[in-house]
Order: structure tokens, then C-alpha cells, then sequence
């Protein structure tokens, strides 16, 4: 779990990520690690 936070933080900070892509990438996140 931290490795992909933390690569999606790299991503971010990079801006790397469309806003789009973010948002995906949010909730795939969110649905991932969702309890």
C-alpha cells in the first residue's frame, strides 16, 4: 500500500498526472485500500 502512495505522490509532485488521472487514480486508491 505505501509503495503505490507513494508513487502516486511522486507522480503529483511531478505533475505528471492529468486532473482526470488523478481522479482515477484517487479512487482506484481509495477503492483499493478502502475497510
Amino acid at each position: 500500500m505505501k509503495s503505490d502512495i507513494l508513487k502516486f505522490n511522486t507522480q503529483l509532485r511531478k505533475k505528471e498526472i492529468t486532473p482526470d488521472q488523478l481522479v482515477k487514480d484517487s479512487l482506484k486508491l481509495i477503492n483499493k485500500y478502502h475497510w
